[in-house]
């Protein structure tokens, strides 16, 4: 058996033999693999993060030096020759039965042990518990560089051995071994003092072993430390507990008659994925907004927004672990709905929430007000990172808002939640082109894209560097290394096969459109259709004017709703700063599918007229067309003739 300990001083041991790894981002290279458990880590993931923004350009170079000589500190053992091992355009270590990694096994006694207490918090699990912390011996990742993915996965695991802590005090005092309690909490607290149920299993401890009065002070001594550190008093569970020791009223539990509810921090969070690329300058802002809950005077809200199919609800879930180790009092999670039919109400969502967080089907109200308020006082004190997924408008969102400075909200929404007062609004990009090639090598290898690098180029151009459907035809070429990237090329340069091209299981580029197109009112549906009949690149306001045949104040107006939703964008000011607009190219190919199949010929004709006709007379606003403009408004496909 090979074991390699991480919790601690990094060491390899194999019969009695200690393999140590002398150089600092080697040792940072192996733990970063071994985060990722088998799965391929990209070497520029592994640039990223020995580097960050700071990569040298001969960094790639010194992964590659820095690799060699990790495998051949490896070949001293046989057993270890074929480990660490290239895969596409990354490396992963090949663990099979014959590796055993201290951080992944004292992950799995964790989860068997938080399986036991949940089922019965009676059970005795003093010794396992004791067995799982025994892999500990010191910091976890001690003598790893601090790279960002190890800074998370440490975070994550001293909160995990936290929580086996407080279940191990819990099932003390289920128990009666008080003094136990007060031995193990009383150095816990002043090493972290912001978790208060370290605080609350010490004042019942001392309570329950008569010492009411140092139970007192121990309330006394939170309060200070919370104040000081949080600027807000204890939660409501730790108060609750003064005013009963304070008026005698401390339910006497004994073990015989104990009913315990498992106190387990909600982790909601969908999984991360392994491949994740880009977004540094997204990811650097949100840390920045919600690393540190410390020191807050209001609650951070992040809005994500941006076109559909960039990627918003993987960027937040990604955000979020990253996160998690900032907010060890859990992550809440859901997925309001969007522009669907049927929505989570903010009184569901509260529901489920406060179930989340271990409040009892009995003590939630009824009454819309009374929910908010316990609401807001469960969350107070905590830290609790909360993600709103595709929001439809900010009436979703501002009512789940917690009041306390602890908490942080990252929301994902198809439109600028503009009416959301104070929140950061985060807009998402398209990929650089630099940055699409990048994901295509990660997916279906450097070799691949090396071979046809006209053909990478004309896909990712093809696919307007939009997210989603750079990862469909990256899937699908994964799945298929027999088919060419040209031969892909052909398929999307059809502009009529590309948005179906653009489908891969269960995967529509189409999909998250058709969402965006369905939450716009009659009006602004009818004006996205006839403006997928224009063959011009970006036009001004008033053209929307005689396409919907409405004044241009209620045209630009419309224009401004289908820009909210992400429809449309808005390009460079011209003259007494009159903006322009245009469509990405796959929307105006999904606008123009639709306006064949929504609006008759006559429909188009008729608007197509009433531009060109708007376009030649005296009325248009100066500029409104460039030069030639009218010449390809007659050609527009669906005119007459």
């Amino acid at each position: 058996m090979i074991r390699f300990d991480l919790l601690g001083t990094f060491i390899i041991q194999h019969d009695g033999t200690v393999t140590t790894i002398g150089a600092a981002k080697q040792r940072a290279i192996i733990a970063l693999l071994l985060i990722s458990r088998g799965r391929t880590v990209s070497t520029t993931r592994l640039i990223a993060e020995l580097w960050g923004n700071d990569a040298p350009p001969s960094a790639q170079g010194t992964l590659l030096s820095l690799v060699s000589r990790i495998r051949r500190s490896f070949t001293v053992d046989p057993c270890m020759d074929k480990l660490l091992l290239k895969q596409g355009t990354g490396y992963r270590l090949a663990l099979g039965d014959a590796f055993l990694v201290d951080f992944h096994e004292f992950d799995e006694r964790a989860a068997r042990i938080r399986s036991r207490f949940a089922e019965d918090p009676t059970e005795d699990i003093d010794d396992a518990v004791a067995e799982a912390l025994g892999l500990w011996h010191g910091d976890a990742f001690a003598d790893i560089p601090s790279t960002p993915l190890v800074s998370v996965e440490a975070e994550r695991l001293e909160q995990s051995r936290l929580e086996l802590l407080e279940m191990r005090a819990e099932n003390w005092l289920t128990h009666g071994r008080h003094a136990d309690v007060v031995e193990q909490n009383r150095p816990l607290v002043a090493a972290h003092p912001l978790r208060e149920r370290l605080w609350e299993q010490l004042m019942l401890a001392h309570h329950r072993a008569g010492r009411r009065i140092e139970a007192l002070r121990v309330y006394e001594r939170a309060r200070s430390t919370l104040l000081s550190e949080l600027g807000v008093g204890p939660g409501p569970d730790l108060r609750l507990l003064h005013r009963q020791i304070e008026e005698h009223k401390v339910p006497d539990r004994r073990p015989t008659e104990l009913t315990v509810t498992a106190r387990v921090p909600p982790r909601q969070l969908p999984p991360d994925i392994a491949d994740f690329t880009g977004r540094e300058e997204a990811l650097a802002a949100v840390d920045r907004l919600l690393g540190s809950p410390t020191g807050r005077k209001a609650v951070p809200v992040v809005a994500i927004y941006g076109m559909p199919g960039l990627g918003k609800t993987t960027f937040a879930v990604h955000v979020a672990h990253r996160l998690s180790g900032a907010y060890p009092d859990g992550q809440l999670f859901i997925d309001l709905k969007g522009a669907q039919e049927q929505v989570p109400t903010p009184y569901e969502v509260m529901h489920a929430f406060l179930r989340g967080v271990g409040v009892t089907e009995q003590r939630i109200p009824l009454d819309y007000g009374e929910r908010i308020s316990l609401y807001r006082s469960v969350l107070a004190g905590r830290r609790i990172l909360i993600v709103l997924d595709n929001a439809a408008d900010e009436a979703q969102v501002e009512p789940l808002v917690p009041g306390s400075p602890t908490c942080a909200v990252l929301v994902t929404s198809g439109r600028r939640l503009s009416a959301l007062f104070g929140a950061h609004q985060l807009r998402l990009d398209l990929f650089s082109h630099q940055q699409a090639i990048r994901f295509l090598r990660d997916v279906i290898g450097a070799d691949r894209v090396a071979r046809e690098p006209e053909s990478s180029a004309q896909i990712v151009e093809l696919c307007g560097r939009h997210p989603l459907s750079l990862r469909i035809c990256a899937t699908r070429l994964a799945s298929r290394p027999h088919r060419s990237l040209t031969s892909l090329c052909r398929r999307l340069a059809d502009r009529d096969l590309r948005l179906a091209e653009l489908a891969y299981g269960n995967h529509d580029v189409r999909a998250g459109f058709g969402l965006s197109y369905a939450s716009l009112d009659e009006a602004g549906r009818r004006l996205f259709c006839l403006l997928g009949i224009l063959q011009v690149e970006d036009f001004a306001s008033w053209l929307a004017a005689p396409l919907l045949d409405v004044s241009i104040h209620e045209a630009e107006a419309r224009l401004e709703l289908l820009v909210e939703s992400q429809l449309l964008h808005v390009t460079q000011q011209e003259g007494a700063g009159e903006p322009r607009y245009y469509f990405h190219e796959l929307i105006r190919l999904y606008s123009r599918g639709l306006a064949e199949h929504t609006l008759s010929v006559a429909e188009r004709s008729q608007a197509l007229a009433r531009v060109t006709g708007f376009a030649a007379g005296p009325g248009p606003v100066s500029g409104g067309l460039r030069p030639g403009r009218r010449a390809a408004l007659s050609r527009s496909w669906g005119s007459p003739g």
